[in-house]
C-alpha cells in the first residue's frame, strides 16, 4: 500500500504530511531544504514524482510510504499499486484570500473579482480530479480541510489514524500542529 498526501492547499499537505512523519509514518522525500524568505521549511519533495507523468515504474520503491504527489499528477500512478489518497482542500473564501495575497507579493494589483474567477476555475479542477479520484478502484480518498486540521487537529489526526490502518501515535500527530502558530503567521517554524 502507498500513502499518498495530496490537494490544492499546500499548507494544509504540509501539515498532513507532517502529522504522518511525527506519528511514525516513514516519508519518501529528497530530504532536501529550501529557503523560502527568511523561513527555512521541509517541503516533503522526492524528485521522481517531477517525472511520474513519463516514468512511473519507481513507485515500487513507495510502498509502505508516504508521499506527497500534485493533484494534476494523481492520474499518472501506476495502476498495480494500492493506494491511500489523502487530498487536503481548502475553503473557497481562503483560496481567493491566498490568492489576492500571493498576487499582491508579486506587485500585481488584482481586483477580487479576477481572484474569484482563478478560484472558480482551480475548484473546478479540484472537483475533476475529485471525481477521478472516487472512480478508481485501486484508490482509498480521505478528503480532509486545511481549516479542520488547524482548528482540530486531534480530531483530524484520529480521522487519518483510522484511515492509514489505526498504527499510528495519535498524540503525537496532534501536537504536531500547534493552533497558536496560524493566528500568528509562524506555520513556517513546525516545517
Amino acid at each position: 500500500m502507498i500513502t499518498i498526501v495530496s490537494g490544492q492547499s499546500q499548507e494544509g499537505v504540509k501539515m498532513t504530511l507532517k502529522m504522518l512523519q511525527e506519528g511514525g509514518s516513514r516519508l519518501l522525500t529528497n530530504v532536501t531544504q529550501n529557503i523560502y524568505k527568511s523561513n527555512r521549511r521541509e517541503d516533503f519533495d522526492y524528485e521522481p514524482v517531477k517525472r511520474l507523468q513519463h516514468d512511473n515504474g519507481w513507485l515500487f520503491h513507495a510502498d509502505g510510504r508516504v508521499l506527497k504527489v500534485e493533484p494534476d499528477f494523481l492520474k499518472f500512478l501506476n495502476l498495480r499499486y494500492q493506494y491511500k489518497v489523502l487530498f487536503v482542500e481548502q475553503d473557497k473564501n481562503e483560496m481567493i484570500k491566498s490568492t489576492l495575497q500571493s498576487l499582491s507579493k508579486d506587485g500585481s494589483r488584482t481586483p477580487s473579482a479576477s481572484a474569484r474567477l482563478i478560484a472558480n476555475s482551480v475548484a473546478l479542477k479540484v472537483a475533476r480530479i475529485k471525481n477521478w479520484l472516487v472512480k478508481q478502484e485501486n484508490i482509498s480518498t480521505l478528503f480532509l480541510s486545511c481549516n479542520k486540521i488547524k482548528e482540530a487537529p486531534s480530531e483530524q489526526a484520529y480521522r487519518i489514524n483510522n484511515f492509514i490502518g489505526g498504527w499510528l501515535d495519535i498524540t503525537a500527530m496532534s501536537t504536531a500542529i500547534d493552533p497558536q502558530c496560524f493566528h500568528k503567521g509562524e506555520f513556517a517554524h513546525m516545517l
